[in-house]
C-alpha cells in the first residue's frame, strides 16, 4: 500500500471511520504475524499477539503523529507485546521449574541447552532495550527478514 493512500486512510480511521481500519489489518497482518511469530515461536500467541497490537494501534491511533512510517509504529507495537507475552510465559515456566527442583528432578542436557539460549535471547533484549527505540526497530526488522 501506498504511503500517501495509508496516510489517507489513517485519516480517515481518526476521524472516527473505524471501517477504514480494516485496509490497515489486511495490509499488516502478515508482516504484524511473522514479527510476532519469529519472537514467541508458537503460532496461537503470534495470533493472539497479532490482533491484540491492532486492537491497541486502533485505540491510540491518534497518537501516532507520522514522525515516522505507519508499520514502524505498528511493528513496535507487536514487537512490545510479543516481547510481553514471553515475560509473561517466562515467569510462569520458572515457577513450573521451582517445582520441578523441589520434586528432585535433575536438569537434563536439553534443559541446560535452552538454558543457555534463553540467556543468550536475554542478553540481546537487554542489548535492545538499551538502544532507542527506533534502532531497536530497525535491527528487530532487519533480523526479521532473514
Amino acid at each position: 500500500m501506498e504511503e500517501k493512500h495509508l496516510n489517507n486512510i489513517i485519516e480517515e480511521v481518526k476521524r472516527g471511520n473505524y471501517h477504514a481500519f480494516n485496509a490497515i489489518i489486511v495490509a499488516h497482518e502478515v508482516q504484524a504475524y511473522n514479527l510476532a511469530f519469529r519472537i514467541v515461536k508458537n503460532r496461537e500467541d503470534a495470533e493472539e499477539i497479532a490482533q491484540d497490537s491492532f486492537v491497541k494501534a486502533y485505540k491510540r491511533i491518534k497518537s501516532f503523529k507520522g514522525d515516522s512510517k505507519f508499520s514502524t509504529w505498528l511493528y513496535r507495537i507487536v514487537y512490545n507485546n510479543s516481547i510481553n507475552k514471553l515475560r509473561a510465559n517466562r515467569k510462569f515456566k520458572l515457577n513450573d521449574e521451582i517445582e520441578d527442583d523441589q520434586i528432585g528432578t535433575s536438569v537434563s542436557d536439553h534443559s541446560m541447552q535452552n538454558l543457555l539460549a534463553q540467556e543468550r535471547k536475554d542478553f540481546i533484549k537487554q542489548a535492545l532495550n538499551k538502544l532507542n527505540p527506533q534502532e531497536s526497530s530497525l535491527i528487530t526488522l532487519y533480523y526479521q527478514n532473514e
